[in-house]
């Protein structure tokens, strides 16, 4: 969790190493609780009778050694439960007892010998009878639930605690690794914030603090970052702005002079000229017209950016604006004498745009294609609704009769005053057309492909994003 840390707390900041060490510190407590739980559990149970102590058969066989000596034949009931045993005459022959057959003999021989450990693990108890017979008492020190013979089929109570205290400690580590994870991602999401903004260049962003002093650090670090790209990126805006209004000026200034041009040259054309003086002049007209035209493309490109934010936006259906897509095409190609198909399929849903921006887009691809299509020839117009991943478009595709573009046209062709390869364009094109709709669509939410067809024809297609 991040909180805004004044300059009388600064003193609190805490660091990622003392955080680690904290939780180090709470691991190591909980496991010794967990340890001492299991062995007051452990304890409580032998206190309360559901575990006998690992010496209880040997307390057992104290009790009762007086009745083995005494007893006329020894039974599995005056033995301790849990213990074997084997009755053996003076001189050491086996006579009774429920030893298996090595027990048999090992036992014996331990006697001999005054050993009480057996090779197999355990103890053995030499008890003397009245009678000059031996009985030899095999029994283990261990711990077993009191629940008579079934409890010798239990595992042993340490066993179980021991995996007991194994599965709490894996929870403890779990539980304790998840809260550590929460708490480090919390206060890292300050971090991520600030980054998302300042990859989306929002830049205007309040402070953001953390208790961590890491970081506090590194968030400090961003914020002078951030605020550094802010004045660079202002102090660049305002040198564009300042470029651009002196461009516009110098053009706007420009046409004081060329109107004085061409209001005399048109003057001159209507007096009696001879034949190299109106030849001349009309070259003068020509040239106001180039001129003209690298004006308005001038302007044009100027107004893109500016005229962006202050376009009428508006709802409409998808049938409304590819009516408009449509007369927009007829207009141009009839002037030009170009043949038309247009190939619509039924559309649906609506489109929140600025149409001016729209038919302006699509003008500029039309006279593309107008241009490297001869007259007579067929321009194709293909208007559809396509589903994507990412959505539902409508899609706006104009195929021309030209020689189609190149590998280096179709990676650059939307770049401003980009032209590529001579058979694609003449000296009226600024590589502006393709450049001013690829910006208009991305304003509206869409976008420009380029491609071939199959007769190696160029198709731009234009996708607009429905609501």
């Amino acid at each position: 969790m991040n909180r805004v840390i004044d300059q009388k707390e600064k003193y609190r900041y805490k660091t990622i190493s003392g955080i680690f060490l904290k939780f180090i510190g709470i691991f190591s407590i909980n496991t010794l609780a967990l340890f001492l739980l299991i062995y007051i559990l452990f304890n409580s149970m032998i206190i309360a009778g559901w575990v006998l102590p690992a010496n209880h058969i040997e307390k057992e066989l104290k009790q009762k050694e007086e009745s083995i000596e005494k007893a006329e034949v020894i039974t599995e009931g005056i033995v301790p439960d849990g213990s074997s045993y084997g009755v053996y005459g003076s001189a050491g022959e086996y006579r009774y007892g429920n030893f298996s057959l090595e027990d048999k003999n090992e036992a014996w021989d331990c006697y001999e010998k005054k050993m009480i450990y057996p090779g197999g693990g355990g103890y053995y108890r030499f008890i003397a009878r009245e009678n000059g017979e031996i009985c030899i008492v095999k029994y283990y020190i261990a711990t077993r639930f009191n629940c008579g013979s079934f409890g010798r089929k239990l595992p042993s109570p340490e066993f179980l605690m021991t995996i007991l205290y194994v599965i709490l400690f894996l929870m403890q580590t779990i539980l304790l690794a998840r809260y550590f994870g929460r708490y480090m991602r919390s206060r890292l999401a300050a971090l991520n914030q600030v980054t998302e903004k300042i990859q989306k260049q929002d830049l205007d962003f309040a402070r953001e603090h953390s208790d961590l002093k890491e970081i506090e650090e590194v968030l400090t670090s961003l914020y002078q970052m951030k605020t550094a790209l802010k004045d660079s990126l202002e102090q660049q805006w305002n040198m564009e702005q300042q470029k651009n209004e002196q461009i516009a000026a110098l053009a706007h200034d420009i046409k004081t002079p060329l109107t004085i041009i061409k209001g005399n040259a048109e003057l001159l054309q209507e007096s009696e000229l001879s034949k190299g003086e109106a030849e001349y002049n009309e070259y003068i007209l020509q040239s106001i017209t180039v001129i003209e035209e690298y004006l308005m493309i001038l302007n044009d490109i100027l107004g893109t950016e500016k005229t962006t934010a202050l376009e009428k936006i508006e709802t409409m259906s998808c049938e409304q604006l590819a009516d408009k897509l449509e007369e927009q095409t007829k207009l141009q190609t009839s002037a030009r004498q170009l043949r038309l198909m247009i190939h619509r399929k039924i559309l649906y849903g609506s489109i929140t745009c600025s149409q001016n921006q729209i038919l302006r887009a699509w003008n500029n691809i039309l006279s593309n294609a107008i241009d490297y299509t001869l007259p007579g020839k067929t321009i194709h117009i293909n208007i559809t609704i396509t589903e994507t991943q990412e959505g539902k478009y409508l899609t706006a595709a104009i195929i021309d009769q030209g020689p189609g573009f190149t590998p280096q046209d179709l990676k650059h062709a939307t770049e401003q005053f980009y032209q590529g390869d001579k058979s694609r364009h003449t000296k009226t094109h600024y590589g502006l057309g393709l450049h001013t709709a690829a910006h208009f669509a991305q304003t509206q939410g869409g976008y420009l492909t380029l491609e071939n067809t199959e007769t190696h024809h160029a198709k731009v297609t234009l996708h607009l994003k429905t609501d």
